[in-house]
């Protein structure tokens, strides 16, 4: 595979529909916003059938602050007006600075309704002529792309990204293309192999030189038809995020739907529900001002044309005024084992399992490849994307933390503003010399075996992430912090005295990436519910990996999630679905993964220090 990083392109909706060399153009509504590249900065081409004096684009940090639910947050850095119908405007630079990524929001009438799709970008240094050209062609075989350039490279190529993230935005290399081929004349036509790609998802095409990641041409924006996808909701019923008496409600479920190729073709009506649920006709935000508390059900209706229409059950949890916002909290940890890809039909799948689980907060691992953004917006969730672990919440991200490498990240969730606030980590630490093989393939004794967590990495992995969360630890009694993910590693909470015979004759092993939390003040959220490791081993690893080359592969749990600070542990569970058939016979399971996830659910406290009733799913 080929690594990779990413700006803006042009769209072309697959239909398939290319579009203009020179920007890159997303619709929602019937708006346009197209950023120009090649233009003095920072200018924008938009066009709307409803021009008002007082229609703007504004410009935000892309990693959160703008209004992404069709409400403010935070204040924009820079704005301008665009007034016109169909036009460009220059928006001032103050604020910005070059190199980092922003979002653009055409918006309406001094508020916050979009006018067009938000469209995320880079802040170049200066503008920069392209010589290349390239475009997709809709009437051809998928993925079929015409493309020009002035002189010939053997090793110039076209790369495909998820649009969402991964892509050589900055010409860099960041994640691994999906799919790619080389382009190797001055003017011809390639087809690349989509096998790897999802019907109604987003993608970008890029035309890059010599085997790197300098751009020819700028990038193209396409939907992956799905003409063999019935459109339906993936989902019948839907429970979306808490809302509260008298404040502005907004999620969007257009993500929900299967069969999908360009998403601005979809219309959407409410059937029935509350008079205060809305939903916007394109888009499927639903919106509105809850008047009384309690459980509200919606119908909603999807139509598109030639395709029929589906309609989905939402449940919106409405809370009194006077009530925090989040009583409880229901937290997973999810390996997706290579983002879903080994198995068929992974998209789907997953959404269904997640869409029907009524989690709060997921932590992925080996989502390398933006798995976690695909995820976050079939969910209409908030998100925060590394290179192999990604987080998605219901609830705003309001700050992240990054530890250098791909191993870990941090993200603090505002679950009710300032008032109620989470700060959640997520690992996926090294897997190899992996220690159940030390004991139970090469008999090694617990020293050999400890120095080799140590050779893993493993070891310095878990104490530097420690490190970095020393100052959230310090303050967990204000806001509670959860470390969660896949460990690579057992517990010494696992290797007793009793579970020797189970462990090929190994106990009391003080596996340094349990021990290690454990001083630090953290709880290991399962064990608080399941005690007893002989009784209820709690194994993720693994339900389809049965068989290691004629021995019985170590089952171990290696998946958790720690706790510190005030709140409760009243529930928490290993998760599958189904009875996955054991590899490599695995390719139909409806459970997408290799491990089991692992999922916790937490009493928060309410402001006076007394615990809520939780909530379980």
């Amino acid at each position: 595979m080929r690594f990779s990083t990413i700006v803006l392109g042009l769209l072309a909706t697959v239909g398939l529909v290319a579009a203009s060399p020179v920007a890159v153009e997303a619709r929602a509504a019937d708006g346009k916003l197209a950023f120009l590249r090649d233009q003095p900065l920072l200018t924008f081409k938009y066009s709307t059938p409803s021009p008002k004096s007082k229609n703007w684009v504004g410009i935000y940090p892309a990693s959160g602050g703008g209004p992404d639910k069709e409400v403010m947050v935070d204040p924009s850095i820079t704005w301008a007006y665009a007034p016109n119908a169909d036009s460009t405007v220059k928006v001032p630079t103050t604020g910005l600075t070059a190199g980092k990524q922003y979002k653009a929001y055409y918006l309406a009438d001094d508020g916050y309704k979009w006018l067009a799709e938000p469209v995320t970008f880079y802040m170049p240094t200066e503008p920069r002529a392209l010589d290349g050209k390239f475009e997709l062609l809709p009437d051809q075989p998928l993925l079929t792309f015409k493309y020009s350039i002035p002189t010939a490279n053997s090793k110039n190529w076209i790369g495909i990204y998820p649009a969402s993230g991964g892509g050589p935005d900055q010409e860099k290399q960041v994640n691994p293309s999906l799919t790619w081929a080389y382009t190797p004349k001055t003017d011809g036509t390639v087809q690349i192999a989509a096998s790897s790609l999802t019907g109604g998802q987003q993608y970008k095409a890029y035309f890059l030189a010599n085997d790197g990641y300098k751009w020819l041409a700028e990038p193209i924006l396409f939907y992956m038809p799905s003409p063999d996808v019935p459109f339906e909701f993936i989902v019948t019923k839907f429970t979306l995020q808490n809302a509260r008496v008298g404040e502005d409600f907004s999620v969007t479920i257009a993500g929900l739907l299967n069969g999908v190729t360009d998403p601005s073709t979809v219309s959407f009506e409410k059937v029935s529900g509350d008079a205060w649920v809305g939903v916007s006709s394109t888009g499927g935000i639903i919106s509105g001002k809850p008047t009384a508390a309690g459980k509200v059900q919606a119908t909603i209706k999807a139509t598109l044309a030639g395709k029929g229409s589906s309609t989905l059950e939402v449940t919106i949890p409405v809370r009194r005024a006077d009530q925090v916002l989040v009583s409880s909290l229901n937290v997973l940890t999810y390996n997706l084992w290579h983002g879903g890809t080994q198995v068929n039909d992974y998209h789907r799948k997953q959404v269904r399992f997640l869409a029907g689980g009524n989690f709060d907060i997921i932590g992925f691992q080996e989502s390398t490849g933006d798995h976690a953004n695909r995820l976050a917006k079939a969910l209409g969730w908030y998100v925060y994307q590394g290179q192999d672990v990604g987080t998605i919440s219901r609830y705003p991200i309001v700050e992240t933390y990054t530890i250098p490498g791909s191993y870990s990240l941090g993200v603090r969730i505002a679950l009710d503003g300032q008032k109620q606030q989470v700060n959640v980590w997520n690992q996926h630490l090294g897997y190899d010399p992996y220690g159940p093989y030390d004991f139970c393939f090469s008999k090694m004794t617990v020293e050999q075996t400890l120095a080799r967590e140590a050779q893993s990495g493993r070891t310095p992995q878990i104490r530097k992430s420690l490190e970095l969360m020393k100052s959230n630890l310090d303050n967990a009694n204000s806001v509670p912090v959860i470390l969660l993910g896949d460990f690579n590693a057992p517990s010494h909470l696992d290797y007793t005295e009793a579970t020797r015979d189970t462990h090929c004759g190994y106990a009391n092993v003080p596996w340094p990436t349990s021990v290690e939390p454990t001083n630090a003040g953290m709880i290991d959220s399962y064990r608080v519910i399941h005690p007893d490791p002989l009784a209820v081993p709690g194994i993720t690893w693994s339900p389809i990996y049965l068989d290691n080359n004629g021995r019985k592969e170590p089952m171990d749990r290696i998946d958790f999630i720690y706790h510190k600070g005030n709140m409760t542990v009243v529930d928490s569970n290993t998760l599958i679905v189904g009875s996955p058939t054991p590899e490599p016979n695995h390719k139909n399971n409806d459970w997408t993964s290799d491990h089991a996830s692992v999922h916790t659910v937490f009493q928060l406290p309410v402001a006076n220090g007394q615990l809520c009733k939780p909530r379980k799913p």
